[in-house]
């Protein structure tokens, strides 16, 4: 399932992607940022399901990101690096860097590969995120929807976004 959900969010990225390339709608990243700032400093925080072990835990994520360019297309792109922190009972920890785009409006998808931490072991995990952001006082804020996948690992999180461009 988590396979299908992927490739969706992926032809989506892709579809906008080429909307964009096409210079379709090149107005709307200009919207997306208010001011000159290409820093923003990230924390979601929010419910993960942790699948092999049938677990809900709370869990906190920050991110640094620097928006690639200041017009046009590669406005729309970011990269950074994130921690995240799954509250589990037990060390749950990833190390992350992120690519962000986005795609449609204020919608954005972060991919991101990194380092898992969690019980003593080390692998590679992938996350996935879609986030919705409105601007609220200078805020950006909004619901998250990820999912991580590693070899041992899957976990899904439904949290809340919250984005302060530096």
């Amino acid at each position: 399932m988590i396979r299908g959900i992927c490739r969706f969010v992926l032809l989506i990225v892709f579809i906008s992607c080429f909307k964009t390339i096409c210079g379709q709608d090149d107005d709307s990243a200009e919207r997306l940022h208010h001011d000159d700032s290409i820093f923003e400093l990230g924390l979601s925080s929010g419910v993960v399901y942790l699948a092999d072990e049938d677990i809900y835990s709370p869990n906190i994520h920050l991110h640094l990101m620097r928006r690639l360019g200041s017009e046009g297309f590669s406005s729309r792109w970011a990269a950074g690096l994130g921690i995240e922190s799954i509250f589990a009972g037990h060390a749950h920890y990833s190390f992350l860097a992120t690519v962000s785009y986005n795609f449609i409006d204020d919608f954005v998808f972060d991919f991101s590969p990194g380092l898992l931490l969690a019980e003593g072991e080390r692998q590679f995990i992938t996350h996935m995120e879609i986030t919705y952001e409105s601007e609220y006082k200078g805020f950006e804020i909004g619901p998250i929807l990820g999912a991580a996948i590693s070899s041992d690992d899957q976990h899904y999180m439904l949290g809340l976004h919250f984005g302060k461009e530096l």
